[in-house]
């Protein structure tokens, strides 16, 4: 569910993004020359796109600092008049500016060509309003697709001691279990509870001494044997006291009868499907596995671990 909601998320925040560019066509207009007048305000601007290159930009913005002309101030119009063929604008800002940006002379003339554009405040605050909301969207965006790519997830029991411990902390990598990644015998392996699993947390709310968790949680395991690999299915055996073969080899011994794990061992026998994983605990006396509730199927795998993050002492590769 969470992930579906990161997976909503992350396409509303791409669709508001899409909205947005495609807006960019209708935002505010500068103002053409015809368009300044005596007695309104206006706002010169410059952006990198207005200069060409980088070096070509800032050259600019110098001269129109130099003339008194400050991009993004606001200046109220005195005079406007034709010279040599130009515009040329008389301003002086509509405002106190701080000390270092004051000058003696306003108002300054400017030809109208000196800024690369003019808008009006409303038409200015639009334009900044509609950029800053572009960023946050995108910054929502990138952040809901990194969350349904990658998780945290929080080990609650000893199921895998001595490789995993109690309170480790992994970055789990949901992204290549949906592009068809397979576990190899060996890996690691997170996944959400198939119904048997499910009925047993929610028969027992947690494996005495085990602490396996909610039904809802993610669990990891070890791939034991995979379905698919071999021209006929592997065959599949455990037994009463909790031993467990493939094709008739131990790939788990017996558990003492007194261990937390051994009310839930179901004896069973049955073929893996090409789909379909046998999956360990590396701490047999409690780990409720597929000794207990048979097959995990491909499409109950969630994630691969790649790292321990936590705690500091022990980060690194998880295996």
């Amino acid at each position: 569910a969470r992930a579906a909601r990161r997976a909503r998320a992350a396409t509303i925040g791409c669709g508001y993004m899409l909205i947005l560019l495609t807006h960019m066509s209708v935002l505010p207009k500068p103002l053409p020359a015809s368009g300044l007048t005596k007695g309104s305000t206006v706002i010169p601007t410059i952006a990198r796109r207005d200069g060409g290159n980088v070096e070509q930009m800032l050259r600019k913005r110098e001269e129109m600092l130099s003339a008194g002309l400050y991009p993004g101030v606001d200046y109220l119009i005195e005079d406007v008049s034709t010279q040599g063929g130009g515009v040329v604008v008389s301003v002086r800002p509509a405002y106190d500016l701080v000390k270092k940006l004051e000058r003696s002379d306003w108002p300054v003339s400017v030809p109208f060509s000196l800024a690369p554009r003019w808008y009006t405040p409303r038409a200015y605050n639009t334009l900044v309003a509609s950029f800053a909301a572009l960023i946050a969207v995108g910054w929502l965006a990138v952040g809901a697709l990194l969350a349904s790519a990658l998780t945290l997830s929080v080990v609650p029991s000893d199921s895998m001691l001595p490789a995993v411990q109690r309170r480790d902390v992994l970055l789990v990598d949901k992204v290549s279990p949906r592009l068809g990644w397979r576990p190899e015998s060996g890996e690691l392996v997170l996944f959400r509870p198939p119904d048997a699993l499910r009925e047993i947390v929610r028969r027992q709310s947690a494996v005495a001494g085990g602490g396996e968790g909610r039904g809802e949680a993610l669990f990891l395991k070890r791939i034991a044997a995979r379905g698919g690999d071999a021209a006929s299915p592997p065959e599949v055996e455990v037994f009463p006291d909790g031993a467990a073969t493939i094709d008739g080899r131990r790939i788990r011994s017996a558990v003492a009868a007194d261990s937390p794990v051994a009310r839930f061992v179901a004896p069973t026998r049955f073929s893996l499907a090409d789909d379909a994983y046998v999956v360990l605990g590396d701490n047999e006396a409690v780990s409720v596995d597929s000794r207990c509730w048979g097959p995990l199927r491909q499409r109950e795998v969630a994630g691969r671990p790649l790292l321990r993050v936590l705690p500091p002492g022990r980060f690194g590769v998880v295996k």
